[in-house]
């Protein structure tokens, strides 16, 4: 279990495969709909995105996991994968 609410909340309602139809460019506009219209919500969130993406110890391969993301075999795969979605959320490109 990862200490990031924001990045959690984000992962289990908009990425995880159990929403629906899981399409990361719609699950990614939705994000960023959802950050203009709360500042707090878009600073919450960046501020887990930039901790997580920086932080060696965290398991991309769990953390896919655990949210029903996505199953990836190897670590380095899923932290690839992690960062493909979810760096375009920590820009301030809203």
């Amino acid at each position: 279990m990862t200490n990031y609410e924001y990045l959690n909340h984000v992962l289990a309602n908009y990425f995880s495969v159990n929403v629906g139809e899981a399409n990361e460019e719609r699950a990614i506009l939705e994000v960023r709909q959802a950050m203009s219209e709360s500042p707090q919500y878009a600073e919450g969130l960046r501020a887990d995105l930039l901790s997580a993406l920086a932080d060696p110890e965290l398991s991309w391969k769990s953390v896919l996991a655990e949210f029903d993301v996505a199953h990836i075999e190897s670590e380095q795969e899923a932290s690839a994968y992690a960062i493909n979605i979810l760096r375009p959320l920590a820009s301030d490109g809203t």
